[in-house]
């Protein structure tokens, strides 16, 4: 059974709504780790 146009659309919107909040975490993630490496870096004394 195909899906109408509206439901391909909806099920898009969902997949992009989800990957969107994948990405943020990712980048939330990214940046706490960022921060951890350059406190490490200056505690060993190469800041």
């Amino acid at each position: 059974m195909e899906k109408s146009p509206e439901q391909t659309i909806a099920c898009y919107q969902l997949q992009f709504g989800q990957l969107e909040s994948m990405v943020a975490q990712m980048n939330q993630v990214s940046s706490y780790l960022i921060q951890q490496f350059d406190a490490l870096y200056v505690q060993l004394g190469r800041g």
